[in-house]
C-alpha cells in the first residue's frame, strides 16, 4: 500500500496490485485509488500471477517476512519465471542491506535469509531479466512486536545485546524509493542501499531510554538469547556485529525527501497503541 500511495505524477496509468483477497478492507482501499486494478493472485503460487503479469513490463516484489529461506529462493525463482514468460523487462524487489559485497558497507553475510536474497537476484539475472534490489535496514514496523511487551509491562527484549546499533527506516520512505525505482529508468539495475537518518542508528541502551522519557517511566531492557532457528540466528548475529549500524542519504537522493525519523514515529505509534488499549 505505501507504494501505491508514493506513486508520482509519472507513473503510469494503471497500477495493477496483487492481493489474495479482493474483498478485504485494505484491497477494497487500494482499489479505489485512481489508476489501480486489483488482481486476486497468491505470490506463494507463481503460476497464479499469469493473467496479472500479462502485457506488464516492470514489475515490484516484496516476499513475505515469514517465509524460511529456502522457500524464498522456491517463491522468488517462480515469480521471476512467470514474470520472464509473461513479457516482464524488471524487476524491482525488497532485498536487505548488506547481503552481499554490492552493499555498502558489507561486513558478513546475513546467513540463509540473506543468501535467498542474494540467489533470487542471481536467477532473475541469469534469465536475462533486470533486477533493481531495493535494500532497507529494518522495518520501523517490525517494533510493533514490542509494543505490548512495553503498555502492559514497561519492558522490551531483543536478542541484539547492549552494544550493537541498527538503524530503522519508515516503511513510507520504503514505499517512496520504490515507487521510483518502478516509474524512472535512471535507478534501473541499480542497487539501492536505504536507511533512515544518523539519529534511527540506536542501541538497545538507546531505545530504553527513548522508551522510558517517551512512557514517562522506566523502560527495562531483556537481552534475549539469539533464536533457535538457523534463518534467525544468523540474521541476529549480523545485526549485534553491527550490520546495520550505517547511514547513508539515498532516500534523499532517490526521492528529493528527507527519510523520516524513528522517534516521531514511535511516539505515535505508543500514542496510538494507548489510545487503543482503552
Amino acid at each position: 500500500s505505501k507504494l501505491v500511495d508514493s506513486k508520482d505524477a509519472s507513473a503510469p496509468s494503471e497500477i495493477r496490485v496483487i492481493t489474495r483477497d479482493v474483498n478485504s478492507s485494505k484491497a477494497r482501499a487500494l482499489g479505489g485509488l485512481p489508476g489501480v486494478k486489483l488482481f486476486e493472485a497468491d505470490s506463494c503460487n507463481p503460476s497464479s500471477l499469469v493473467e496479472a503479469f500479462r502485457d506488464v513490463q516492470r514489475v515490484f516484489v516484496a516476499l513475505p517476512q515469514a517465509l524460511p529461506a529456502e522457500q524464498m529462493v522456491s517463491v522468488g525463482n517462480g515469480i521471476a519465471d512467470v514474470a520472464k514468460a509473461c513479457g516482464v523487462k524488471l524487476i524491482v524487489r525488497i532485498s536487505s542491506l548488506g547481503i552481499d559485497s554490492m552493499s555498502t558497507p558489507f561486513l558478513e553475510d546475513q546467513g540463509p535469509l540473506g543468501n535467498s536474497h542474494v540467489a533470487c537476484e542471481e536467477h532473475i539475472k541469469s534469465i536475462g531479466l533486470i533486477v533493481t534490489s531495493i535494500r532497507p535496514t529494518s522495518f520501523f514496523t517490525n517494533f510493533n512486536y514490542d509494543l505490548p511487551g512495553i503498555l502492559q509491562h514497561s519492558r522490551f527484549s531483543s536478542p541484539l545485546g547492549k552494544s550493537a546499533k541498527v538503524n530503522w527506516i519508515s516503511l513510507t520512505d520504503i514505499g517512496n524509493v520504490s515507487a521510483r525505482a518502478l516509474t524512472h529508468h535512471e535507478w534501473d539495475g541499480k542497487v539501492l542501499d536505504i536507511t533512515g537518518p544518523a539519529e534511527n542508528c540506536l542501541g538497545a541502551v538507546d531505545m530504553q531510554n527513548l522508551l522510558t522519557e517517551l512512557m514517562g517511566k522506566p523502560v527495562e531492557y531483556v537481552e534475549q538469547e539469539l533464536p533457535a532457528s538457523q534463518d534467525y540466528r544468523s540474521l541476529w548475529r549480523f545485526l549485534r556485529a553491527g550490520g546495520f549500524d550505517v547511514y547513508n542519504d539515498n532516500v534523499l537522493k532517490v526521492t528529493g525527501t528527507a527519510p523520516v525519523s524513528f522517534r516521531g514515529w514511535v511516539s505515535q505509534a505508543l500514542d496510538e497503541a494507548k489510545q487503543a488499549g482503552k
